[in-house]
């Protein structure tokens, strides 16, 4: 069965997500590397690589600027999910 034609318009905003997604994964293996960094700064000094209050202090910090946003909640849990899947990333480098 052939699909049917994609509208301009789609096609469009499609291609607009598809480079959103691309930049989205740059900024994720970058933040990945420089929180590897500091993982390894913190190792050399003994200091405990997760820091719970400054991820609290942090994302409290941003979501000031998304009060009024109608996916505040996405948001939220977009974060909530980047610094989860950093520090997964740090364990498993550094058991």
């Amino acid at each position: 069965m052939i699909p049917p034609p994609v509208n301009r318009d789609i096609l469009t905003l499609r291609q607009q997500v598809d480079q959103i997604n691309h930049d989205l994964a740059a900024l994720f293996v970058k933040r990945l590397e420089m929180t590897e960094k500091i993982s390894q700064i913190k190792a050399e000094k003994a200091l405990p690589t997760h820091d719970l209050e400054r991820e609290k202090h942090m994302l409290e910090s941003i979501m000031e600027n998304y009060s009024d946003c109608p996916q505040k909640k996405w948001v939220k849990s977009f974060l909530t999910q980047v610094f989860s899947l950093s520090l997964e990333y740090l364990r498993q480098k550094h058991p």
